[in-house]
């Protein structure tokens, strides 16, 4: 069962999705979203963050993040635009990532996080990215 928490309840959260308290505004939309993440989410999973059609995960945003836990990073990088982080946080939480600096989507801010941890992005639609 996959629980879903607002960013300031995630307390005893074993899985959880951490959305934005207040999104970016709204872009553009492709038709039929729902196309595009049915069916092929071991697709998504391999496809490269540039293949991946644009959606809240793909905004830009500034973003000044220090080297913290991994459970610090998603709740800033997923309040910046309302993407979601979907993550099992008895495993992932605690573990250190690096320091994110500039201006990019919350999509490259999460690859340069977790660039050399244990971690890593499993799957990915336009608004969520899971991460293990």
């Amino acid at each position: 069962m996959i629980r879903r928490f607002a960013l300031g309840a995630l307390g005893g959260a074993t899985l959880a999705l951490l959305c934005g308290c207040a999104p970016a505004p709204a872009a553009p939309k492709p038709d039929a979203p729902a196309a595009h993440s049915a069916g092929s989410s071991a697709a998504a999973s391999n496809a490269p963050a540039t293949a991946t059609p644009k959606g809240a995960c793909d905004k830009p945003a500034a973003h000044p993040i220090p080297a913290q836990r991994f459970d610090e990073t998603a709740q800033q990088l997923a309040h910046a635009t309302g993407c979601f982080i979907e993550t099992d946080l008895s495993r992932t939480a605690a573990v250190p990532v690096n320091a994110i600096t500039g201006a990019m989507s919350i999509r490259q801010a999460l690859e340069t996080a977790l660039a050399g941890t244990p971690l890593e992005i499993v799957a990915q639609t336009p608004d969520r990215i899971t991460v293990r």
